[in-house]
């Protein structure tokens, strides 16, 4: 054998070994780099666990895993929950029952949300009555007493022919035998308690 085979022999034995070398060199960085890697279930603990120096997620509500328990409605924002109750976490209007964020509301898009009494056809509370500001109407004068109102013309359980323009009854006068919207009674005005009327109109 000539000396220049012998010489690429040699050449090609050490390119064997130096590919055999690098392979072995990767292969140990990818098994460590596995190895610091977090799995699904250290991803789970490392986001549920408390910072150092930070707010705990889940007030000594932990788990054995190092997961929160979650309560939705404990006005405790925790795990994956967005916002609860009071505690808004980053939602930039209100929390509702399901711990998810609010939108904000919008007047005008037929669509009840947030504060609303009403908007447009969605108005359960005063149907065909929403004004434009998404509130609902009192109409007094209707002579049905709406909410706000003390009384409505006949609808005046409270003061009985009393009812003023306002659909407010006037304040009590004891003394005047009528029994008006706070008195027991009132003189001779004593049906809830006959002849037992006192000072001040209340029942004896």
């Amino acid at each position: 054998m000539s000396r220049i085979s012998i010489a690429r022999l040699n050449e090609n034995w050490r390119i064997g070994r130096l590919v055999e070398a690098s392979l072995l060199i990767i292969a140990v960085a990818v098994l460590v780099w596995q190895s610091v890697q977090p799995g699904p279930a250290k991803l789970s603990e490392a986001l549920n666990e408390t910072p150092e120096g930070g707010p705990a997620p889940c007030a000594g509500e932990c788990r054995a895993d190092c997961l929160c328990i979650q309560v939705c409605g404990n006005s405790l924002k925790e795990g994956v929950e967005e916002c609860d109750g009071a505690d808004l976490g980053r939602c930039p209007y209100l929390c509702g029952s399901d711990c998810k964020c609010l939108p904000m509301p919008v007047c005008g898009n037929g669509a009840r949300e947030g504060t609303e009494e009403c908007d447009g056809p969605d108005s359960p509370a005063c149907p065909g009555e929403c004004e434009p500001d998404c509130k609902c109407v009192e109409l007094c004068g209707n002579n049905v007493r709406d909410s706000g109102e003390q009384c409505d013309s006949s609808d005046s359980a409270l003061c009985p022919g009393l009812c003023t323009q306002k659909c407010l009854c006037p304040m009590p006068v004891c003394g005047n035998n009528v029994k008006e919207i706070t008195e027991q009674c009132d003189g001779a005005d004593d049906l809830a308690c006959p002849s037992k009327c006192e000072a001040g109109c209340r029942c004896g």
